[in-house]
């Protein structure tokens, strides 16, 4: 299972410009690995309740349980899987260590990708104003949302945030 971070989508995972390079999925599916991907509530092509109110880590939390329980029971895909592996990024990770400590025997690997315990280093990244909100941007689709929902407003500031 490959999580996404904040202000990200499911095709982090599997890069479109230059597949062969990029995409972990394609990767992953060589070495004879299954993968599953999915936008989490308030990203991508998911649903996009209220980003303060609604739009939480527990969700993410609860989301990916319940995913992880599908897989096991064998209701996505019609395979069984009798173990995960899960891995987060960014938001993702918090969100996976979250449901490692809350529910021991859901995950079975935890892979915490693209964080760092030096939350003070990363908060002012975000407060400088490398965040904007999504529907001020160029793309016509996230003008209906919130103000709260926000992105990086250029590779600046992707890449002070997540590099």
């Amino acid at each position: 299972m490959l999580v996404h971070g904040a202000t990200f989508s499911k095709i982090m995972w599997d890069w479109p410009w230059q597949p062969e390079k990029y995409s972990s999925v394609r990767r992953m599916h060589a070495e004879g690995y299954p993968t599953l991907t999915f936008d989490l509530t308030g990203s991508g092509n998911s649903s996009h309740p209220h980003p303060l109110y609604e739009v939480q880590t527990q969700l993410i939390v609860e989301q990916v349980h319940h995913m992880i329980k599908l897989l096991k029971a064998g209701q996505i895909g019609g395979v069984t899987y009798h173990k995960v592996a899960y891995v987060g990024f960014s938001i993702a990770f918090i969100a996976g260590v979250s449901l490692a400590y809350q529910v021991p025997d859901a995950i079975d690997a935890l892979v915490i990708h693209c964080f760092t315990w030096k939350i003070a280093a990363l908060y002012p990244a975000f407060l400088s104003g490398l965040q904007a909100a999504a529907n001020g941007l160029e793309k016509p689709e996230w003008k209906q949302y919130p103000a709260e929902y926000t992105t990086q407003m250029d590779p600046a500031g992707r890449q002070a945030a997540v590099f």
